[in-house]
């Protein structure tokens, strides 16, 4: 019977010392088994996001990992799944109360908007586009919030919280029971910033799930975020041109080839000292009124000038000293060539005088005897008589393609001659493009009489359809 109570003695000081390490060890690997589960869910939300284009809130979080992950909703919200009701140890999907983007209230879910996040807006996703999933190890020791937005002192020090092995908690401040409990504490960061991509786009429509495409007749940049599909259309029809799934930033430009890098228009873009370029190039190629150029008076109208409005404005010059610069030789180095105008000849020039272009390398205008000029600094020249009278707007146009020059009024060819450039460019000068005079068939003068409107120039050599088109107000872009 003695060594009976020796051994039953034993069992009870052996079991002593081995439950408690027992219930260490399922404490820890309990701890270490939630550090993966908090890091997976986090996954699936990223995965989800980038699936369906849609940041899920603090009541979707839930079925958006568990759909993701192929798991049942109590596996993931619950730490301890036995307990499938317990509101204490359910895990928490914590919101940056700085989240962007902003959709008003609640901040989320978050679902791509049609027209993309315009970069400059209050609304595009800035530094705070965080999340946090977290959740306590230990079921009488549940989380001192629920789900949903933290006020910013909260969010950020669980954010930086780092475990060190002394217990260090980030709510010992929030709830006392958990001072020295970080040991139960997991959280996983996830920054969906990440996620969203620049896209740029140059003269094109564009939509997102067969929305209204979203005209954009300049340049613009948008935020989509990844897997987002966009389909791109050229603005001038309704036939997709690409179908882009969005992955990495990227730009795309479906402005016509013949797109014009110099537009003055005249009739709109004006102040008193500048006139705006409506070309690829921009406001760079803006040009300044020079010497007091007139004001806009009517340019050619309807509807006697097809494809014009009846009010069109054109720019009067007084054949003295107007002119206008863009200060930049913007003619350099073109292999083709196009320059275009509506001329309105206040009298017929005794001397000669400019409608537009560079000094040096390709000049445009007429000569004493009414007779319309290009003169080539590489490429030889070509003239013909021009047949109309003064105070009438007419079309005229000359074309560089690299093997001959040609001559156009009111869309038909007048003339073709020149040669090849050599080199394959019709070459380059320090002078700039000039409009109406100043220097650009001479070193000074040839200052135009009269309405110009409309002035065109292209880095393409334009078809006869093309030209004709121009002459109608049907303008390449």
């Amino acid at each position: 019977m003695l060594w009976v109570l020796v051994v039953l003695g034993a069992m009870v000081a052996t079991a002593t010392v081995i439950a408690p390490s027992m219930y260490k060890n399922q404490v820890f690997a309990k701890a270490q088994g939630e550090d993966v589960m908090v890091k997976r869910i986090a996954q699936g939300i990223e995965a989800y996001t980038r699936h369906t284009q849609t940041i899920p809130g603090p009541n979707t979080w839930d079925r958006a990992a568990a759909g993701e992950l192929g798991m049942d909703l109590t596996s993931v919200r619950q730490v301890f799944p036995q307990f499938p009701i317990s509101l204490n140890t359910r895990r928490v999907f914590l919101v940056d109360p700085t989240f962007q983007p902003a959709t008003g209230l609640p901040i989320l879910p978050f679902t791509q908007p049609a027209l993309g996040l315009d970069p400059l807006s209050g609304s595009a996703p800035g530094l705070n586009t965080r999340l946090l999933i977290a959740s306590s190890s230990v079921r009488n020791l549940p989380l001192p919030f629920t789900s949903g937005i933290l006020p910013s002192g909260l969010f950020d020090s669980l954010w930086d919280w780092v475990p060190d092995g002394t217990g260090n908690s980030p709510l010992a401040s929030v709830s006392p029971a958990w001072a020295g409990r970080g040991d139960a504490l997991h959280v996983t960061q996830l920054d969906v910033r990440p996620l969203f991509r620049t896209l740029t786009f140059r003269r094109l429509a564009y939509s997102v799930g067969g929305s209204t495409p979203a005209p954009v007749t300049e340049t613009a940049q948008r935020l989509f975020l990844v897997g987002t599909t966009l389909d791109l259309y050229p603005l001038t029809n309704t036939v997709i041109a690409v179908r882009h799934v969005v992955r990495e930033e990227a730009s795309f430009d479906l402005s016509s080839p013949y797109e014009p890098l110099g537009w003055w228009r005249f009739e709109v873009g004006m102040s008193p000292s500048v006139a705006t370029n409506y070309g690829r190039l921009g406001d760079s190629a803006n040009v300044s009124l020079t010497n007091g150029v007139g004001t806009v008076s009517l340019g050619p109208i309807a509807p006697l000038h097809s494809g014009f409005a009846t009010n069109n404005l054109g720019l009067s010059f007084d054949g003295l000293d107007d002119f206008l610069d863009t200060r930049q030789s913007l003619m350099n180095a073109l292999s083709e060539f196009t320059l275009a105008c509506w001329i309105n000849l206040a009298d017929n020039p005794s001397n000669t005088v400019s409608f537009c272009g560079q000094n040096g390398l390709v000049q445009f205008g007429m000569s004493a005897g009414n007779t319309l000029a290009v003169v080539t600094g590489s490429a030889g020249s070509i003239s013909s008589v021009y047949p109309h009278s003064t105070n009438a707007w007419h079309h005229v146009a000359v074309t560089g393609d690299g093997s001959q020059l040609r001559l156009f009024v009111d869309g038909a060819v007048v003339r073709t001659g020149g040669s090849p450039p050599p080199g394959g460019n019709y070459g380059s000068t320090a002078t700039a493009f000039r409009v109406g005079g100043g220097s650009v068939f001479d070193v000074s003068g040839n200052h135009f009489a009269g309405r110009l409107d409309e002035v065109l120039l292209f880095s393409k050599a334009l078809s006869t359809a093309q030209i004709l088109g121009l002459s109608v107000n049907q303008v390449p872009q």
